[in-house]
């Protein structure tokens, strides 16, 4: 069962692939850009320097700044 913020996050992502998929003019974009913002804060990346994993449900378990991968 997903949570509230994971809820809270699909609710944006969707908002924002409807405001991409409308006529682009030039407040969509304006609106799509604080929505990819605001996603993006809630995001942690994998530490490893060559990665961009996200570490929601993808921790090592010897190591939480790493990913699975790379941990």
């Amino acid at each position: 069962m997903a949570t509230e913020s994971e809820d809270n996050m699909k609710a944006k992502i969707e908002k924002a692939k409807l405001l991409f998929k409308s006529k682009a003019n030039a407040t969509n974009i304006l609106k799509l850009v604080g929505l990819i913002d605001e996603i993006q804060k809630g995001i942690t990346i994998c530490k490893a320097k060559k990665c961009n994993e996200p570490l929601y449900n993808n921790q090592s378990t010897s190591n939480k700044e790493y990913c699975m991968n790379c941990g």
